[in-house]
């Protein structure tokens, strides 16, 4: 009877460690901070590195991502993403129709 009871008890707190941990893990990491605004091919990223500098100019949060496809066959070029922080995406968006190719 005591080692049922015990065995609840460890399952119960296992369960509010993993909530607490999930929590934890989604306040420090930056899912949902930040938004994609433009994309390029890997092998012509001018227009999004163009949009990166004009922003990064203005003091505009942004990254830029390059996503190349894992054991890339073929020599695949892949993705330059630009990224902008959820707070300054308003902003950003009214700079970019600045820019024109």
């Amino acid at each position: 009877m005591a080692s049922c009871v015990g065995d609840k008890v460890w399952l119960r707190v296992r369960g509010v460690a993993r909530g607490v941990a999930a929590i934890l893990w989604r306040a420090t990491s930056s899912a949902g901070v930040w938004r994609e605004v433009h994309t390029s091919p890997g092998n012509h990223p001018e227009p999004t590195l163009r949009r990166f500098s004009h922003l990064r100019d203005r003091d505009v949060r942004c990254r830029l991502r390059n996503l190349a496809p894992p054991f890339a066959a073929g020599g695949s070029p892949g993705m330059v993403i630009l990224r902008v922080h959820r707070d300054d995406l308003n902003r950003a968006y009214q700079l970019l129709t600045e820019i024109r190719d």
